[in-house]
């Protein structure tokens, strides 16, 4: 078994879009309906905007983590987008080996930015 992606549901796939594309520096293919972001295997959809299709989506939020080579420049990149950042907590050391911050999407997502310390 081998998982294939992750897919945020949204009933507004532009705005996640524009989000992730400046947060991960990648572009998403796809329209107003459906969008991946090929090298995360993410894709943003928004199954109610599709009438053929029942989907029944979920309240509940989920966390994306991401490793990334240094947490505290990806914190200030951030900081300084053109797009409002919601973070949840700042650059933290924590004592299984890890330096971490983290923040929401649009939607309200948490999105955790992970170091580990060598």
């Amino acid at each position: 078994m081998e998982l294939k992606g992750i897919s945020i549901n949204t009933n507004n796939v532009p705005r996640l879009v524009d989000f992730y594309s400046k947060v991960l520096c990648v572009k998403a293919e796809g329209d107003d309906i459906h969008s991946v972001f090929g090298e995360f295997n993410l894709a943003i959809w928004n199954p109610g905007a599709i009438d053929e299709h029942k989907f029944k989506t979920s309240e509940r939020f989920f966390t994306l983590m991401f490793e990334v080579d240094n947490v505290d420049d990806e914190y200030e990149r951030l900081r300084h987008l053109d797009i409002q950042v919601e973070f949840t907590s700042q650059p933290t050391t924590y004592p299984w080996g890890a330096r971490a911050f983290g923040f929401k999407d649009p939607d309200g997502n948490n999105i955790d930015f992970l170091s580990p310390i060598k």
